[in-house]
């Protein structure tokens, strides 16, 4: 018989997120992300913050493609890799705290289709090793 599951806290973050044009900005929306992390741990002392999950487009912002926002060329520049500096990054904050981050959605890029981008969701382990992924494929044909 599999031995229960410790009660734990989880964190559902809804951070502000600025629409991203560069790295600078993606930084910006990863720093806040990583700050609403370490204070929700530390406030829930009382049961161990064991998982943080973050919600679509947390990096990058979203925009309507199809109203025109923002087209592939814009999609591509500020699409990122996985694993690359940001999943690093989150991946050295799961380690800290001994918990599972789930990313609910990033633009990425793959090396294999260079004419399109990913919308991917992620986990990431209290190992720092990314767990799962999923890739839900958007650009040319």
């Amino acid at each position: 018989m599999a031995s229960r599951i410790k009660t734990y806290t989880g964190l559902v973050i809804q951070p502000a997120v600025k629409v991203a044009q560069d790295r600078d900005d993606i930084m910006l929306n990863l720093n806040r992300v990583c700050n609403m992390i370490d204070f929700g741990v530390g406030y829930y002392w009382e049961l161990p913050a064991r998982l943080a999950v973050l919600p679509e487009y947390f990096l990058q912002g979203v925009t309507t493609p199809g109203k025109g926002e923002d087209g592939l060329e814009a999609f591509m520049k500020k699409a990122i890799t996985i694993p690359g500096p940001e999943t690093e990054i989150l991946g050295k904050k799961a380690k800290q705290y001994g918990m599972y981050i789930a990313g609910g959605g990033v633009v990425e890029k793959l090396p294999e289709f260079p004419d399109r981008w990913f919308n991917t969701a992620f986990i990431i382990g209290p190992d720092h090793v990314l767990r799962a992924g999923f890739q839900l494929g958007h650009g040319g044909l």
